[in-house]
């Protein structure tokens, strides 16, 4: 079900961006359904990457940002005991501004600046 609702979405943006383009630009339904199936599979192998394995791929691929220019999160893991567990997460080590999205009307969001988290846990 999502898949599909992913795909339907994919195809109205697609169609989106092939209504505005000029008549010159203009695609043949074979063409059209070539590159569907394309950006189908695309969307697909993205899907199956890991979020933040993803975000540096798209940075790098369509931003053209080289990977050094990317964020680096830390995490690490201590076992204290068999019940007790101590985490520690820094986020954004290198306190880099990044945007985390784009919105309607020219708006921006920004991410998170560097933040560190420190969690423990007990299993019972």
């Amino acid at each position: 079900m999502i898949d599909h609702l992913r795909r339907v979405h994919l195809e109205r943006a697609w169609l989106q961006v092939l209504a505005e383009q000029p008549e010159a630009l203009d695609l043949s339904a074979e063409q059209r359904v070539a590159l569907l199936q394309t950006l189908f599979e695309l969307d697909a192998m993205l899907a199956a990457l890991g979020t933040k394995v993803r975000e540096a791929f798209l940075l790098s691929q369509v931003d053209g940002l080289p990977y050094k220019q990317t964020l680096v999160d830390l995490m690490t893991r201590y076992q204290y005991s068999e019940h007790l567990s101590f985490t520690v997460n820094a986020n954004n080590v290198f306190d880099k501004v990044y945007l985390t999205g784009l919105g309607n009307f020219d708006t921006t969001y920004y991410g998170e600046p560097r933040n560190l988290m420190v969690t423990t846990r007990w299993d019972f």
